[in-house]
């Protein structure tokens, strides 16, 4: 009886917390990003290059398209519409986006943890800003874990991490995740749908390739407005010191999935995790990349208290967005506490656990 109460008031707090998310999303003025992607679109359509000049009054810190040039060709179609109707029509595909998201997350977890998990996650604030700014993070994220969940199928499990790849170059890092792991296949067909891609959009958008890189390097130079990196890991030996510690945690975990194949999913979960270090703009809306971390480890710690606290703490950090060193505070924590994972799997004792309970990203 008690459990089936814990059950409904679960049920209960997740319709409170979709109707609060839903008032959020409405009430920050949605659409910041798409207006910068329909930008883009515009210029291309009208012949010119989708990046700004270095400089432009409209090129501040998080202004600027720096997606690489085929992304904005996923834009133009949108063109047609009334801003309304396009920015209705991605939030509307965000919020289902990011339902299928977390269903996923929660989905192995014991059935009265469900409604709980997916309230911490619904009102995680870095995923309701996502939608609210018609950000790409979440997509990304999402195809990244479809991509891994397809692993055993190289050509789909490649053709997903292309389009997550192509989508936001951000996860390019989870190359070296892939072939620490011995997922070379995977990589290679990638590789190739990239390639194609690049040939096939070269006629459209071949020659903003250099604008990207021009772009590219302007961020990393002026930083971004919305970023989470306190300015001493921002540049410099800062910046090249937590680049290195992402991809050894690449690396690391990894060849921890070839020792412990049963804590794949959870490995794959702090790959996923680290990526955002290599970002020289941390931008909050990363922190979605974490999502699939904080439930690994908030279902592995669930017996003991203390450990418990890890993942509930960083997740009540970072939701709050206006203190940087809290919210990076509460990123390192989260990342750290899957070093726990970590370590299991090189010991290999828990081999098959994931099987046999269940992931905590889907498999």
């Amino acid at each position: 009886m008690a459990r089936r109460a814990i059950v409904d008031a679960g049920w209960v707090a997740l319709g409170l917390g979709l109707a609060f998310s839903a008032v959020a999303v409405a009430l920050r003025g949605p659409g910041f990003d798409l207006d910068i992607y329909l930008r883009a679109a515009r210029a291309i359509v009208a012949g010119r290059s989708p990046y700004l000049a270095p400089g432009s009054p409209a090129c501040d810190p998080l202004g600027c398209f720096v997606y690489a040039p085929p992304a904005a060709l996923l834009f133009v179609p949108l063109l047609v519409l009334p801003r309304v109707a396009a920015l209705t029509l991605v939030v509307v595909a965000l919020a289902a986006v990011a339902a299928v998201f977390v269903a996923a997350l929660v989905g192995p977890l014991p059935r009265a943890a469900r409604p709980w998990a997916a309230t911490a996650a619904v009102l995680f604030f870095p995923l309701v800003l996502e939608v609210s700014v018609a950000n790409l993070t979440l997509l990304t994220a999402a195809l990244a874990l479809a991509a891994w969940s397809r692993r055993d199928d190289a050509r789909r499990c490649g053709l997903l991490l292309a389009a997550a790849i192509g989508l936001k170059l951000l996860v390019a890092p989870l190359v070296v995740f892939y072939l620490a792991a011995g997922r070379w296949r995977a990589v290679a067909w990638a590789a190739a749908v990239l390639a194609v891609g690049a040939v096939a959009t070269a006629p459209l958008v071949g020659a903003y390739w250099g604008d990207a890189v021009g772009a590219a390097a302007h961020r990393i130079a002026v930083g971004g407005g919305g970023s989470i990196r306190p300015p001493a890991l921002a540049a410099g030996l800062g910046l090249w010191a937590t680049v290195l510690l992402a991809i050894v945690a690449e690396i690391a975990t990894g060849v921890a999935v070839r020792r412990a194949s049963g804590l794949a999913n959870e490995l794959h979960a702090v790959g996923l995790a680290a990526v955002p270090l290599v970002a020289a703009s941390l931008d909050y809306t990363y922190l979605v990349l974490v999502m699939p971390l904080l439930v690994a480890t908030t279902a592995a710690f669930a017996s003991s208290p203390l450990l418990l606290a890890l993942p509930l703490g960083s997740w009540a950090a970072m939701e709050v967005r206006g203190e940087m060193w809290l919210c990076f505070g509460g990123y390192v924590v989260a990342v750290a506490s899957g070093v726990s994972i970590y370590v299991r799997g090189l010991s290999g004792d828990d081999r098959g656990r994931s099987h046999r309970r269940g992931s905590s990203v889907p498999s």
